[in-house]
């Protein structure tokens, strides 16, 4: 135990020695292990350069002990490039890229081929959707780097430079590995709806993507559909992903798969494991709460680095053994830089720094002082150079490394601060009114100045219940929000004391205050449950899985329709989904060419309980640009997509009110001998079809469905008060000019603004009928002890307080709340 410590000792001192070498000279807001990572990353970065490239004629990331020893594939140019560029070698980025460029891209196709061999030709065509991914988001760093003036600026042997490179990538991958705009695809026009890998899951540099794009591309949809995958996953409570998968969380089955298909896919392995940095990334750079759920699931399953593997979805590690391209026999089960690496990345997301410092002592044993790779020279336990393949271990080790020593960070986010010598930080303390929410009445206002522009967080999290989180944020100096009690995918939150916390990118100290959620707004109105009335901002309805477009492409048709908007419009008060279309193929169907808005139902494989059987009627509010017929589409797992059921509407100019009675939907084309079973409603498509060169806009403001839909939402308990220890006083001092509330549990009084000798309080019912009345007390206050005119005990609910004095008239709204 001594020479293990003694070891590992000399390692972090070693490392601290060569602290003060460069890797991009930009300080990073992100939070980081205490160790420095600076010289293993550089000396492991020389060591892949000396190992895969330089030895090769063509300079790519070359694979010396794949199964066809030597190849380069696209995954080894994306890896090079983010690491060249963290390491701040633009010559060897130019290199790698200059390389891919001329021997992997494919100017037809307008992606990298993902597979060469030694000599540089091609031997395996068509895209894998995490190397153009990674290339793109290396290209807009880089970009950034050279409108820094860090870098200069560098076109590549077709005569591209970096941005006009990253857009045509970010473009095709949209065209071709981006299916119904919501399924990633894994290769080019290959899986998707049928089969994901969520490995290659990036939602955070989809989120770069949509701010550098100059096209207009539903990134979010693609985010969203990413995370239910990832909930749908059947490892999902130990933190873990197949390698392949179905979008519902089924197995995907093995014939049907690539590259990397051990057991099936079913196992959490090569693939799948690099979710825990991806997906860590997201919440680092950018707070996604679906994210840290996940992420804290891993966490809970790993707990201490020397559990580090591969995993099976049961918990178990995985087994069997493979033969590398030289002959090697090597068994799959692996603690290694590899596997700590990624999972040290999962936890620093998880549980910050504290957490992840054990993971980071673990991996730094992997790396000896001086040395030029992640493994050891020699090892009793195996892991040693002949047993690594010597690529796929020193990518995700230095990713991992990177990730928890604060390195990998978001460039474009980080050259936004003006001055990042300063920390962000609160200019005054936050307003947060009220702090007892009974959101049917008002919401819970959120209010906080930074000292500088940055990227805010709001998380609001359950006292008592891990489960019970939603989360916003934005950029600026200023966030300014309400929350009505609802998830983020608009659930009623349970009752009872929430945490705020209120962060910021490079933020040293959070702010937290406690409030009480006493009811959640209430999503039922009379008979219809309101689905969507987009006033979040955002493409997730409150029930279903995301809106998206559905055209002939959907269908595997060679159509040319272009979705020109699909996007959130808030102003004021008000929002509106505004979908945009152009049609255009009918030369290359046959026939006119279409698309639809369409809401997607939820798999029963993430939500058991969620069925439309009860649904009787669809009603939507919505205008169109110019009046447009539309077929209104209900689409069911057990019918084929061409004799599902529809009804039709002519949506005007003018905003009304649309009825669909699911009784009057008939089977299109004439079909018969199904019948409709809304239990297997899987979407609800809003369909144009016209001619070639129609265009038209549908604005939607609210979406609601009737019939019996308890099995898809129950209102919210009545309001129940807030728990001693929590300030509910909602109004400024008397001095301010304005009427004082100050309520208990068993009055509510009113300090008038200034002394008066006589006063009058009326308590109104929301209804218009007179409660009770009140006379003076003293000369300042006067009382209500929630009791009627006839001494009985009022409901529980809102009531108004008419307060005058003199000429002056008061009025305000006051909450009676239940007795505990």
């Amino acid at each position: 135990m001594t020479k293990i410590l003694s070891k590992v000792t000399a390692i972090l001192i070693t490392v601290y020695l060569h602290a003060s070498a460069a890797i991009l000279p930009f300080p990073s807001p992100l939070p980081a292990v205490s160790a420095s990572y600076d010289s293993v990353l550089l000396n492991t970065w020389k060591g892949i350069k000396k190992r895969m490239i330089d030895p090769y004629e063509v300079p790519l990331v070359h694979r010396s002990r794949s199964e066809e020893p030597h190849d380069a594939v696209s995954e080894g140019v994306g890896y090079g490039m983010i690491v060249a560029l963290f390491c701040n070698d633009q010559t060897y980025f130019n290199k790698i890229w200059d390389a891919g460029e001329q021997h992997m891209w494919d100017d037809e196709a307008m992606c990298y081929n993902w597979r060469v061999n030694r000599e540089g030709t091609v031997i395996g065509t068509g895209a894998a959707s995490d190397a153009d991914q990674d290339i793109a988001l290396a290209l807009i760093f880089a970009d950034a780097l050279v409108k820094k003036g860090t870098w200069e600026s560098h076109s590549s042997p077709r005569g591209v430079d970096y941005a006009a490179r990253a857009q045509s990538i970010i473009n095709s991958i949209w065209t071709s590995l981006v299916e119904d705009g919501r399924y990633l695809r894994p290769g080019t026009n290959w899986g998707g709806r049928g089969f994901l890998n969520p490995g290659y899951f990036a939602p955070a540099f989809y989120r770069v993507f949509d701010e550098f794009e100059q096209e207009d591309h539903n990134w979010s949809s693609v985010i969203d559909q990413c995370y239910l995958s990832i909930e749908a996953s059947p490892g999902y409570d130990y933190g873990f992903v197949p390698d392949w998968m179905q979008p519902d969380g089924q197995y995907a089955g093995g014939d049907q798969l690539g590259y990397n298909a051990y057991a099936e896919g079913k196992a959490m392995y090569k693939d799948g494991i690099r979710v825990l940095w991806r997906i860590a990334t997201d919440y680092i750079w950018y707070g996604e709460p679906r994210a840290k759920q996940f992420l804290d699931n891993s966490l809970s399953f790993i707990q201490t680095p020397d559990r580090a593997n591969f995993f099976q979805m049961d918990g178990s590690v995985v087994v069997d053994s493979f033969t590398l391209g030289n002959g090697v026999v090597r068994p799959r089960a692996e603690h290694s830089a590899l596997t700590v690496g990624m999972w040290a990345a999962g936890v620093m997301g998880a549980g910050g720094p504290e957490a992840a410092e054990p993971f980071s002592t673990e991996l730094l044993r992997f790396y000896e002082p001086g040395a030029d790779y992640w493994g050891k020279a020699s090892d009793p336990d195996g892991e040693d150079t002949l047993h690594n393949e010597m690529y796929f271990e020193q990518f995700l080790a230095w990713f991992g490394a990177a990730q928890i020593s604060g390195i990998f960070t978001n460039l474009v986010e980080d050259f936004k601060d003006s001055n990042p010598e300063i920390a962000a930080a609160l200019v005054d303390t936050p307003i947060i009114d009220p702090l007892d929410i009974n959101a049917d009445f008002a919401p819970l206002s959120i209010k906080a100045r930074f000292n500088k522009s940055v990227r805010w967080t709001v998380e609001i999290k359950h006292r008592d219940s891990a489960d019970a989180v939603t989360q916003f944020f934005g950029n600026g100096t200023e966030a300014s929000l309400q929350w009505s009690g609802t998830s983020n995918s608009g659930k009623c939150m349970p009752q009872g004391a929430y945490r705020v916390i209120i962060s910021a990118r490079g933020m040293k100290q959070n702010y937290s205050r406690l409030v009480w959620l006493g009811r959640a707004r209430d999503l039922k109105t009379g008979s219809r449950l309101i689905i969507d009335d987009f006033m979040d901002g955002d493409l997730r309805p409150y029930f279903g899985s995301g809106w998206g477009s559905y055209t002939e492409k959907s269908d595997g048709k060679n159509g040319a329709t272009t979705i020109k908007r699909l996007e959130v419009v808030t102003a004021g008060e008000t929002s509106e989904l505004h979908w945009g279309f152009h049609l255009d193929g009918s030369q290359q169907l046959g026939f006119n060419p279409y698309a639809a808005l369409e809401w997607t139902s939820v798999s029963p494989a993430i939500d058991s309980a969620f069925t439309l059987s009860g649904l009787d009627t669809i009603v939507f509010i919505a205008r169109a640009n110019s009046p447009m017929q539309v077929s209104v589409q209900l689409i069911t797992s057990d019918i084929g997509d061409y004799t599902y059921f529809e009804d039709s509407v002519t949506v005007n100019t003018e905003s009304g009110e649309y009825h669909c009675a699911v009784k009057d939907f008939r089977q299109r084309l004439g079909g018969s001998g199904h019948t409709l079973d809304m239990s297997k409603c899987t979407a609800i498509r809003f369909q144009v079809q016209d001619v070639d060169g129609t265009e038209n806009e549908l604005i939607v403001e609210k979406v609601l469905f009737g019939g019996n839909l308890a099995s898809l939402y129950t209102s919210p308990p009545p309001y129940i008060p807030s728990e001693p220890g929590i300030n509910v006083s909602r109004k400024r001092a008397a001095a301010s000019g304005e009427l004082r509330m100050i309520r208990t549990p068993r009055n509510v009084s009113f300090e008038l603004p200034v002394a008066a000798k006589s006063a009058s309080l009326r308590i109104v019912s929301i209804n218009g009928r007179t409660v009770a009345t009140a006379m003076m007390s003293n000369e300042r206050y006067l009382g209500w002890d929630y009791r009627d005119i006839n001494g009985a005990v009022v409901a529980p609910g809102c009531y108004i307080a008419d307060v005058r004095c003199g000429t002056k008239v008061f009025r305000t709204l006051v909450q009676h709340l239940p007795q505990r």
